[in-house]
């Protein structure tokens, strides 16, 4: 007898419950391995969805009105350019006029604090409300 034949003969000799668990098994372990996938990428999911909406969260209140003083040049190039207030502390904040201002000068601007994008970059941005020119 060849030993292919010997496997053979076994496998007709065992009752038929016993054939069938090896087919449950595979598809057991199938399951629980597609339940593993589908539970690891929810999981991601999740996690990307919950940075996504707390990274959009650029609501501003109307408390955050601030004050600064500093010098106000105009940098870029057109048609990218903005006027841009530099504290004595190094600070850097893009400013939003309602109408054109003659630069460069020391101002003194109130305005709403905000985080905008400029030049590909955030930035603090501040939306003029009033603003004076200091002496020097």
């Amino acid at each position: 007898m060849k030993p292919n034949d010997t496997v053979r003969k076994q496998l007709r000799m065992k009752p038929s419950g016993a054939r069938r668990t090896g087919v449950w098994n595979t598809y057991r372990t199938y399951s629980i391995r597609l339940c593993q996938k589908y539970a690891i990428f929810a999981c991601a999911a999740c996690v990307l969805a919950t940075c996504l909406v707390s990274c959009t969260t650029d609501r501003v209140s109307e408390t955050d009105a601030i004050t600064v003083e500093g010098m106000v040049a105009v940098r870029g190039n057109e048609p990218f350019a903005a006027y841009v207030l530099e504290t004595s502390d190094r600070n850097t904040y893009v400013l939003v006029f309602p109408e054109a201002v003659e630069t460069p000068a020391r101002l003194q601007v109130t305005g709403r604090l905000y985080l905008g994008e400029w030049m590909g970059q955030s930035y603090a941005h501040i939306e003029v409300h009033s603003h004076e020119e200091l002496a020097e």
